[in-house]
């Protein structure tokens, strides 16, 4: 089975509004941004779960089953610069399939926003409506929140397109499947879900945030002699945030490879016991994993992140079409920290 030609879902309506919030930037004096880049991860996953012990069931796995296509899905966003009014973001996302050994991928922008306390609320709700097909998206969240919410939109909408695009597939999420209670994404990600398992497709969630340790302070919850293997923390999780989560996913310590961490997994609560145990062995047989996480949601990441020549690049194509000019500033995070984390992304503010 080849990756499948999604294409045709290039969502053109993101190049569109972002084009539209781009060209409002004509009669804007712009200031710097202090700040340096940061990258967003998932949010909504970063839990502290501690355990009393090992009396939870523990799932030993076997490498049983036949291969079945793999497929991963990341997104990212960076912000490039602030004006007078607003933000200038770009998010990008990236699908990645694997299938007996062979890795394939398709990258969806980078999508370039202008967002302003005057076109967010607008901007908002026509991403909700024309990706999510949400009418009664409700307020806005603050300027400082809406790359990562934009962000979201697309990570939602590739999920979406990609449970209704496979069959028999594992289909697998870089966060969680849990949301506060309150939150507007609960009946959207009970939908994909429902979607996905109409299709036959499985959708298993790893959270690199969410701390798993004991009461005594070790944090090997699973022993790497008994990998690969599942502990059933379901009961934990939902007693340690009732009232303030939902659940959508059956909550697994996971630990598929000997190695330094045991990972959070989360399974569609709607999928039998048996066949959830049954599609992470698959997943043993058809993906590869490298310190317990698969391999198609590392390269979804890496493949998602914006290099900083790019960055250069959409700094030239707004100075080009749009008659702004980027001139670097004094980044005081990356003068001070930079050599020690890697970090040098040009930034800049924008002058007409």
């Amino acid at each position: 089975m080849e990756l499948a030609d999604v294409s045709h879902m290039v969502p053109m309506d993101f190049f569109d509004l972002g084009r539209s919030s781009l060209e409002e930037m004509a009669s804007i004096t712009s200031r710097p941004s202090i700040d340096g880049v940061e990258w967003s991860d998932e949010a909504g996953d970063a839990l502290i779960l501690r355990l009393g012990g090992h009396n939870a069931p523990l799932i030993r796995l076997s490498e049983a089953g036949q291969s079945v296509p793999v497929i991963g899905i990341d997104t990212t966003n960076i912000e490039l610069g602030q004006t007078g009014q607003g933000i200038l973001c770009a998010v990008r996302g990236t699908v990645v399939k694997a299938e007996e050994g062979r890795y394939e991928y398709i990258r969806h922008g980078p999508f370039i926003f202008h967002i302003t306390n005057t076109n967010r609320q607008t901007l908002y709700e026509n991403l909700m409506a024309s990706f999510l097909d949400v009418r009664e998206s409700g307020h806005a969240p603050p300027l400082e929140k809406m790359t990562e919410r934009i962000r979201g939109v697309l990570e939602r909408w590739l999920q979406r397109q990609v449970s209704l695009t496979y069959r028999g597939a594992l289909i697998l999420w870089d966060g969680s499947l849990a949301a506060p209670r309150t939150s507007r994404s609960l009946p959207l990600m009970s939908r994909i879900l429902r979607e996905a398992r109409e299709r036959e497709n499985t959708i298993l969630a790893f959270s690199k945030k969410t701390t798993l340790a004991l009461w005594n302070g070790g944090h090997d919850i699973v022993d790497n002699r008994l990998a690969p293997s599942l502990l059933d923390i379901d009961e934990d999780a939902r007693l340690s945030y009732a009232g303030q989560l939902c659940f959508l996913g059956h909550v697994y310590a996971s630990k598929l490879r000997p190695g330094s961490f045991t990972l959070r997994l989360d399974i569609d609560r709607q999928v039998p016991a048996p066949e959830a145990v049954e599609a992470v062995q698959r997943l043993l047989v058809s993906d590869g994993l490298r310190e317990n996480y698969p391999e198609t949601l590392r390269l979804a990441h890496v493949l998602s992140k914006l290099s900083p020549a790019e960055v250069i690049g959409i700094h030239r194509f707004i100075g080009k079409k749009y008659g702004f000019q980027a001139h670097q500033y004094p980044n005081v995070r990356g003068a001070i920290l930079g050599p020690l984390e890697g970090n040098g992304l040009p930034r800049g503010i924008f002058l007409h």
